[in-house]
C-alpha cells in the first residue's frame, strides 16, 4: 500500500523510569500516489524494551481539527504484552499530496527499572514500517546546581580572552569554594572570588556533547577550576542511602583561551564521608587533559569528555561530600601549589544518581 508512517514531533520522546506519556504517529501517502485512499486499515506499534502500553487505562486517540478546535476520537486498542505489540483499526482517509487532517496519540509507560538511553521499537501500517524511538531518562540529579547557575554578579567579556565570565558576587550555591595553598586548604567560602572562574554557557552552545541520558540545558554554565592562577576547589554535601551504589558523572574540557596549548590541564574528582584528608575517600581519580584541536585557532574547542566515578555508601553513612579540585602539576602532596596558569580544566554538567540494579 502507498502509505508512510513515522513518529511525530519530539523524536525521540523523553520518558522517565516509571513514567507515562504520549507519543504521536503521522500517517500519509507516498509522493507517487495518485488515487485517494478511503479504507479501514490496521496500525501496529511494537513497543521498545523497557516500555509497554499502560494497563488497564492506556489510550489511543486520533486527534484532528474541527471548527477551530482539537478533537480526540478514541480508538479500541488490542494489546499483546508477550510481544509488546499494540494493534488498532481506523478508517484511513487521505488525499495525494495533501497532509492528513490529524495524527494518532498513543500512551506509553516505562518500567521503573528501565535502563536509561534511547530504545527502539517500530510502527506499521499496510506493510509499511517506521521507527519508534523512546529516550529513557536517567534519574533526578542528587547534586544541586550541577549546571553551575550563577547567583548575583554580571556577565562581562574578559579583556584579551574573547570569553564572557561572571564578575562580582558569583556564588554557585550550594557549592562551597576552597583553595589548596600548598601545605593546607583555605577555609571554605560561598563566594568564588578568584579561586574558580565561572564562564557563561551561551558561548559553548553548539559544542555541548550529545548526552542522551541527561541532555544539556540551555542555561548551563561552565566552571574553570583554576580561577585566577589558583588551585581552586568546589564541594557539596549530599544526602545518600547506606549500602546503595551511586555514579558521579561530569564533563571536562580544555580551556578555550589557554595560551600554552602544549601543556595539560588537571582535575581531581572525589567522594568522601568526611572533609579531605580525614579518611580515605570512597572514590577519587585524577584527570589530565591535553589539547587535541587546531593550535592555530584563536579560541580552542574544549574537547568535552564524559567522566564517571562509582562508589558504594558504607552502612551507617547518610551524607557524602562531592569535591572537584585543581591539583595542578605538583598534586596535593607538594609543599607548594602549582596551578599552572589561569586557564585550566573546565568542568560542566555534574550529575549524581543511583546505579540501576541491572548495571551493577
Amino acid at each position: 500500500m502507498p502509505f508512510t508512517i513515522s513518529q511525530g514531533s519530539g523524536t525521540p520522546d523523553h520518558l522517565e523510569p516509571g513514567g507515562t506519556k504520549q507519543f504521536t504517529i503521522d500517517v500519509g501517502l507516498t509522493p507517487d500516489t495518485v488515487t485517494p485512499v478511503d479504507q479501514d486499515e490496521w496500525l501496529s506499534v511494537t513497543f521498545p524494551e523497557g516500555t509497554s502500553f499502560p494497563q488497564p487505562d492506556g489510550k489511543v486517540n486520533y486527534i484532528y481539527h474541527s471548527d477551530g478546535h482539537l478533537v480526540s476520537r478514541p480508538l479500541q486498542p488490542e494489546w499483546d504484552p508477550g510481544s509488546r505489540t499494540l494493534r488498532f483499526k481506523d478508517r484511513i482517509k487521505l488525499t495525494p499530496h495533501e497532509p492528513a487532517d490529524g495524527f494518532y496519540s498513543v500512551d506509553v509507560q516505562a518500567s521503573k527499572d528501565a535502563k536509561p538511553g534511547v530504545v527502539h521499537g517500530s510502527l506499521a501500517i499496510g506493510g509499511t514500517q517506521g521507527d519508534l524511538r523512546i529516550d529513557i531518562l536517567g534519574q533526578e540529579n542528587l547534586l544541586k546546581n550541577g549546571t553551575f547557575f550563577k547567583q548575583g554578579g554580571v556577565w562581562e567579556e574578559r579583556q584579551g580572552t574573547g570569553l564572557v565570565y561572571a564578575k562580582g558576587a558569583q556564588a554557585i550555591a550550594p557549592w562551597r569554594v576552597g583553595q589548596y595553598l600548598g601545605s593546607k586548604w583555605a577555609p571554605l567560602t560561598d563566594e568564588p572570588g578568584e579561586r574558580v572562574d565561572l564562564l557563561q554557557g551561551d558561548q559553548f552552545r553548539g559544542q555541548w556533547p550529545d548526552d542522551v541520558r541527561h541532555p544539556f540545558a540551555d542555561d548551563e554554565n561552565v566552571l574553570d577550576i583554576n580561577g585566577q592562577k589558583s588551585c581552586g576547589s568546589i564541594e557539596q554535601t549530599v544526602t545518600v542511602v547506606p549500602g546503595t551504589r551511586y555514579e558521579l558523572s561530569f564533563y571536562t574540557g580544555y580551556h578555550p583561551a589557554r595560551e600554552k596549548t602544549t601543556q595539560p590541564t588537571y582535575l581531581r574528582a572525589g567522594v568522601s564521608t568526611l572533609p579531605e584528608g580525614k579518611e580515605p575517600p570512597l572514590a577519587w581519580d585524577d584527570y589530565i587533559q591535553y589539547y587535541t584541536g587546531d593550535y592555530k585557532a584563536p579560541l580552542h574547542k574544549p574537547g568535552w569528555r564524559r567522566r564517571t566515578l562509582q562508589f558504594t555508601v558504607p552502612q551507617g553513612v547518610h551524607e557524602v561530600i562531592v569535591r572537584f579540585a585543581n591539583p595542578g602539576y605538583s598534586g596535593f602532596d607538594a609543599g607548594a601549589a602549582a596551578p599552572d596558569g589561569s586557564g585550566g580544566m573546565l568542568l560542566a554538567h555534574a550529575w549524581l544518581e543511583t546505579v540501576p540494579t541491572a548495571n551493577r
